[in-house]
């Protein structure tokens, strides 16, 4: 069985690459992923040339565009996949086993997101969907080409292609259910509101229901101008080449020098893809020893991100001359720099930090930091230069935070706290590796 992964896009550039990253197992098990732009005006299509195998254009409209990119597919299997969601590694073996008694099939789903309702309605989702036999599109409808094209593919309408086609596909059989989810951006209900949303999404398929043209239920579903995401933090990652013996040199004992450099490697493309998918406004990567190694170059031309070369001296130095620079460009802008040793770190952790700094915030805090376990801090935010807090610390030690609070706390700086995370050092940090990554490594 080969699977045609089709994802349509309307100006994803922030979000298209980290979903295509995902994807990139399946690609080398010989699955091919199509990408059909419906005429961004961002990045979007250059950012998908270097990881997709088709990029295509059509005109605007998911179902025009799934359509485009199913009749270019060359696989048996068609998988129908939003630019914001996320396929859990094995997703082609998961297909394989669920289509041998079932044409067609979608995925149970979680909602990535900080509304607290939203594991609530990943839960109602997936039982509706389980009773009525309905799905739609961000459950990853996936379905044999030749019954596809037997329907006549999608209806070419507005909204609503997705419970439209899957309708026609339950009069066959119900869906086959894989055991993995999906991971679905939840920027709707952060932006709408949870409960706007979910009133919303209840009253679009009523309407669709009695019959209304879904040209009016898009225009419903449309979100309002003033709140489509506005930039809100720069995002500067820290970063070393992933060259044998000069990146992760302490993971050199358990995984041998190639090793920890491509374990380095997937930690700094993890890093990016956070950084961007989070869409708190510009990105740059902050190299050394300089920013000629081909995976800077690879990584920006894949993701909307500035190279810059980290500046001279310690740590400490480097980490205030590049906050100094940073606010120098942009003095009302607050800054985030981070390293790429967490990799729990995701966007949504991002979106706290800057909401910790963001103007408006009545709460908001002179500098925030997300704490490591051993002692450091994985990500360090501040609304202006602090450089006391990066002076005589001892880099490199359990006691770089504790340093670091009592610094602040003599200059009168109020910092906050997100909670801890683990970041990769030590071998025996390589539990909070996702096994996927682990498995690449050993096998390369």
């Amino acid at each position: 069985m080969k699977i045609s992964v089709v994802i349509p896009a309307l100006n994803e550039a922030a979000s298209l690459p980290r979903t295509l990253l995902a994807l990139q197992g399946l690609r080398r098990r010989g699955h091919e992923v199509i990408v059909v732009d419906g005429g961004s005006q961002d990045e979007t299509v250059a950012l998908a040339h270097s990881q997709a195998d088709q990029v295509l254009a059509s005109p605007a409209g998911r179902a025009r565009q799934m359509n485009r990119g199913a009749a270019a597919a060359s696989g048996d299997t068609l998988l129908f996949l939003h630019a914001d969601t996320l396929v859990p590694h094995d997703v082609d073996h998961q297909i394989e086993h669920a289509r041998r008694d079932r044409s067609w099939g979608r995925f149970d789903l979680r909602i990535e997101g900080h509304a607290w309702q939203l594991p609530m309605v990943a839960w109602f989702i997936n039982h509706r969907s389980r009773i009525t036999g309905v799905a739609t599109g961000d459950q990853g409808i996936f379905v044999a080409r030749s019954v596809f094209e037997a329907l006549g593919g999608y209806r070419e309408i507005d909204l609503m292609e997705d419970v439209a086609l899957t309708q026609r596909l339950r009069k066959i059989s119900p869906p086959a259910i894989p055991q993995g989810r999906l991971t679905t951006s939840g920027r709707r209900w952060d932006l709408l509101g949870a409960w706007r949303t979910i009133v919303l999404m209840w009253e679009l398929r009523f309407l669709f229901w009695l019959g209304t043209d879904p040209y009016r239920l898009a225009q419903l579903y449309r979100l309002p101008r003033r709140l489509r995401p506005q930039p809100q933090a720069h995002i500067i990652i820290f970063a070393k080449a992933p060259v044998a013996g000069f990146a992760k040199t302490r993971l050199i004992p358990g995984l041998g020098a190639e090793g920890a450099a491509r374990i380095a490697h997937r930690l700094l493309v993890n890093a990016v893809a956070e950084a961007c998918a989070a869409r708190l406004g510009p990105v740059t990567l902050c190299t050394t020893p300089s920013t000629d190694h081909p995976i800077f170059h690879e990584l920006a031309q894949q993701y909307p991100i500035t190279l810059a070369l980290q500046p001279e001296g310690n740590l400490g130095q480097r980490m205030h001359q590049t906050f100094r620079r940073a606010f120098q460009d942009a003095p009302s802008q607050p800054v985030l720099l981070m390293g790429t040793d967490a990799p729990q770190l995701s966007a949504l952790r991002l979106q706290a930090a800057a909401a910790a700094l963001c103007r408006g915030n009545r709460e908001r805090a002179p500098a925030v930091f997300v704490p490591a376990l051993d002692g450091g801090y994985a990500l360090v935010g501040l609304r202006s230069p602090q450089p006391a807090i990066f002076e005589d610390i001892a880099w490199s030690t359990e006691q770089v935070l504790a340093q670091t609070r009592a610094r602040a706390q003599a200059a009168g700086i109020r910092m906050v706290y997100l909670p801890p995370l683990s970041d990769v050092d030590e071998p025996d940090d390589l539990s909070v590796v996702p096994a996927e990554w682990l498995e690449e490594i050993t096998s390369s």
